[in-house]
């Protein structure tokens, strides 16, 4: 879809997810920019077996890193996963965080339904689930993140957190590291946050990365890698698409690594970035709505480098990848969505493990009885 679509400005910045809703098509030969974002997040663990149950079922929140002793996020880190039970979504058109069984196909309905008034999930754009099957939904119009206990279902009351301590302007991204802290993308204030395991409340983050030598240049995705490195995904082209730190970064920090040129494109052929997954072998995941396409590159891969894989072609049904997730089996979860006039489609394509070039979905979640709308992100996949 070689077409540039207007960015609208939120703020002086663009809003990623706003963007694609209202948006004035125009033609252009080189590439296009990113589509519409909102939240998905896949994951899971084998302690989610409450899941499934009724409307307004919740548990008791962890208390602390113990309880979160291998996280797994949206964003979150590949090593030691539990078993997949359920892929979560952030629905952010449905005001929901929406679950499936890890196998569902075709025009499937949700088992979980997170939505209604108590939750406060009026605009959830990504989340992150940690071991214990705790829920972290980033919500980008009152600018803080919802904490669901696990098993939640229906119309339950999260923890928040958010406040005037905890200075976010424009919350477009959450993880969780293997030591239970929470990283929150701040999009339009061009850093990331670091909250303390168990945060909850007008809590002051212990850590923040902010600054010229950083690098974030609208920052939303993020994973980690094995040694805990933390992976954020730019937007904004006019840095480096994908920048690494290390697990202890604070303040105007560095990069330990970055991968993309700035400007975009070049051998990696990655532009803005809305989300990077860092697979079981420390493999680099990245959605390209630019060309239509998932980008992998091997462990360590740095600078203006070709991916080793790619998936792409007629059989993939990409029309607009945007962001991507992981299961516990390496299973390859893409949010992709089509545009008709002012209306889009959401759907969730999964590719085995070992998807490379023009290969077919081996599941496709589609249809009116998923409820996806502008659900994206594999999030804080």
């Amino acid at each position: 879809m070689n077409v540039y679509e207007r960015r609208v400005w939120y703020g002086g910045r663009t809003d990623p997810l706003t963007e694609r809703k209202q948006y004035n098509v125009i033609s252009r030969s080189a590439r296009s920019l990113p589509a519409a974002l909102a939240a998905v997040s896949i994951l899971c663990s084998a302690s989610l077996a409450g899941c499934a149950g009724g409307a307004g079922t919740s548990g008791g929140l962890p208390a602390g890193p113990s309880a979160l002793a291998r996280a797994q996020s949206g964003f979150a880190g590949p090593a030691k996963k539990k078993a997949t039970q359920t892929l979560y979504v952030a629905n952010r058109g449905g005001g929901a965080i929406l679950g499936y069984p890890s196998n569902a196909n075709g025009d499937t309905a949700p088992t979980v339904t997170i939505t209604g008034s108590n939750t406060l999930l009026t605009n959830p754009v990504a989340l992150a689930v940690d071991a214990t099957g705790t829920i972290y939904a980033a919500n980008d119009s009152d600018h803080q993140v919802e904490i669901f206990p696990p098993g939640s279902n229906g119309n339950v009351t999260p923890a928040v957190l958010g406040g005037s301590n905890v200075p976010l302007t424009a919350v477009e991204g959450v993880a969780v590291d293997a030591k239970g802290q929470i990283y929150v993308s701040d999009y339009r204030g061009d850093q990331v946050l670091v909250f303390a395991a168990g945060s909850t409340g007008n809590t002051a983050p212990i850590r923040t990365i902010s600054g010229p030598n950083t690098g974030l240049t609208e920052p939303i995705g993020m994973d980690f890698d094995d040694r805990g490195d933390l992976y954020v995904a730019n937007y904004n082209s006019s840095g480096v698409a994908i920048v690494e730190f290390s697990p202890t970064a604070n303040g105007d920090a560095a990069p330990v690594g970055t991968l993309g040129i700035a400007g975009g494109g070049g051998k990696t052929t990655l532009y803005e970035a809305f989300n990077v997954k860092i697979g079981k072998n420390n493999e680099i995941i990245v959605g390209n709505e630019a060309t239509n396409a998932v980008d992998i590159f091997k462990k360590g891969a740095v600078g203006n480098v070709k991916p080793s894989t790619v998936i792409t072609g007629s059989l993939t049904g990409f029309s607009t990848p945007t962001t991507v997730g992981l299961d516990a089996k390496g299973y390859i979860y893409v949010t992709n969505i089509s545009f008709s006039g002012s209306s889009s489609t959401s759907e969730v394509l999964v590719f085995s493990p070992s998807a490379k070039n023009n290969v077919a979905p081996v599941r496709t979640l589609t249809g009116s009885s998923t409820q996806l709308n502008d659900a994206f992100f594999p999030s804080a996949f």
